[in-house]
């Protein structure tokens, strides 16, 4: 029932009653109704709510709903009713989860259509939370400050995520954004420093100031076909980003879009963009105090270079600062080793050279600059040449080698025999990084434990038995072997059992020849 038809309920009452009792004496009594008025907040258990009125445009009508505008419990686990003094649930109103810090899931219904401002803000336990696909809204920092939320799914139906909305949810690791947003609004990420990873679909438009600042453990990120701005301080101190691609739609990139990120040392622009603000890539900014009061100091990072076209506004910006360009359409600066397939972009009009280290003296050297954890697949010298003597490229190298470990990660073996982590982005079945010299480039992998391999030296053998012994005999210098691999009958410990299988796999006993073995 929509106001305007309660109100004239009310009067038709008010006049009938009149017309009956003109002839009695008169006195003033209130008018009661058991529905609940609009406007007004009730309680019901530990919810509060407003009854509020909502006009639908199809049939021209209003209707009345119920908003969630406050929870004054303590239970952990809350499941949000669908309905509410006679009217349907559709809104979490402004800051109705607010602080409730005992709070761990929440489950929304399926009519809730809005999730208002500050809905969730500050519900550090906060680990889940179920929201129903007919969601349309999340308000500006909705879940901000939700320390122990480790991922999110956005219903379809959203359009577009508020300012801040999970914004120093330090937990998340990941988050699917739909296809039906089209805008992420400022800070909407910020300080979400578990984040590794996160896919931008290709409706959104616009991504907002700072909206994925300070999200310090992002490696990469592939902005859409469709946005056309990346606005201010966007993924400004993204410490571990290593590589960004910037599509053909975009036009504008703010300033200090891509400031302090130490791991991007290269960046290709496309001719789309027309303007590059200030500090943008290639600097470290930072805000100090002295006695003139706050200042700001901008220092480029060395080598960094930009890829793009002659006569835009990537070459511009790369003039501008100092910093080294890359004409993407000179063909010179193309190469590819069609042995071992590694491809090379480099300022440098020379042939690449590619030599695969394999001889065992060059490869135990390698090997010993590497912990047990890492099992070394390929060695690589890659340098230019021309007419028979090595030269150097301006600026940054674009590096890309095959490789089938998505987990692999490429290492440089510096001149003083230390390795420096190349912080390569496996994308296509390639590992894609960035150097400003050549050397020796190692392909290395997490190990994978080997029963019986207590030693990782890819065999089983009688020092894997030997080790096992003085472990188990708590010889100093053997307290930290490789406890997966020690434990061969796979039974969760490392005792004397063990040992006895290990010997027996050794000695070739009938039905130990395979491990693990947990028959006695």
């Amino acid at each position: 029932m929509f106001k305007k038809r309660k109100i004239v309920s009310v009067l038709l009452a008010i006049i009938t009653v009149f017309g009956v009792f003109t002839s009695l004496p008169f006195s003033a009594s209130a008018v009661e109704t058991n529905s609940e008025s609009v406007g007004e907040t009730y309680t019901s258990g530990d919810f509060e709510y407003e009854i509020r009125e909502r006009y639908n445009y199809d049939t021209e009508q209003y209707y009345e709903i119920a908003v969630i505008t406050d929870y004054n419990g303590t239970d952990e686990s809350v499941s949000v009713p669908s309905q509410l003094g006679g009217c349907n649930v559709t809104d979490i109103g402004y800051s109705a989860f607010s602080g409730c810090t005992s709070l761990t899931s929440v489950v929304i219904p399926d009519g809730v259509t809005s999730i208002g401002e500050e809905a969730f803000y500050d519900c550090t336990s906060l680990a889940s939370i179920t929201i129903p696909n007919g969601v349309t809204s999340i308000g500006n920092i909705a879940f901000c400050d939700c320390t122990s939320l480790t991922s999110i799914t956005i219903p379809d139906g959203v359009t577009s995520i508020g300012e801040g909305a999970f914004s120093f949810c330090t937990s998340l690791v990941s988050i699917t954004i739909p296809n039906g947003v089209t805008s992420i609004g400022n800070r909407a990420f910020t300080y979400c420093t578990s984040l590794t990873s996160i896919t931008i679909p290709d409706g959104v438009t616009s991504i907002g100031e700072e909206a994925f600042s300070h999200c310090t453990s992002l490696a990469s990120i592939t902005i859409p076909d469709s946005v056309t701005s990346i606005g201010e301080f966007a993924f400004t101190d993204c410490t571990s980003l290593t590589s960004i691609t910037i599509p053909d739609s975009v036009t504008s990139i703010g300033a200090y879009a891509f400031d302090k990120c130490p791991n991007l040392k290269c960046v290709t622009v496309p001719s789309s963009v027309e303007r590059i603000d200030e500090y943008s890539f290639g600097y470290n900014s930072y805000l100090y105090f002295d006695k003139d009061g706050y200042m700001t100091e901008h220092n480029p990072y060395d080598n960094f270079t930009i890829m793009g076209k002659t006569g835009t506004a990537a070459e511009t910006y790369a003039n501008e600062n100092g910093f080294t360009f890359i004409d993407l359409d000179n063909k010179n600066y193309n190469h590819t080793d069609n042995n071992s397939g590694i491809g090379v972009i480099a300022k440098a009009d020379a042939e690449l050279v590619v030599k695969e280290i394999s001889d065992k003296e060059n490869l135990d050297k390698i090997k010993s600059l590497f912990d047990n954890n890492k099992s070394i697949l390929n060695v690589y010298d890659i340098t230019l040449s021309k007419n028979g003597n090595k030269v150097q490229h301006q600026g940054m190298a674009e590096v890309s080698i095959p490789c089938k470990d998505e987990n692999a990660k490429v290492y440089r073996v510096e001149s003083d025999n230390t390795l420096t982590d190349m912080q390569a982005v496996y994308k296509d079945g390639y590992l894609k990084f960035y150097t400003e010299h050549f050397s020796d480039y190692v392909v290395a992998s997490p190990r994978k434990s080997v029963l019986g391999d207590i030693n990782n030296d890819s065999e089983v053998n009688a020092k894997d038995r030997m080790m096992l012994t003085r472990h188990l005999a708590k010889w100093t210098g053997y307290e930290n072997i490789d406890m997966t691999a020690a434990d061969v009958n796979n039974d969760g410990e490392v005792n004397a059992k063990d040992r006895m299988v290990l010997t027996r796999h050794l000695a070739k006993w009938q039905g130990y020849e395979t491990l693990p073995f947990d028959k006695f």
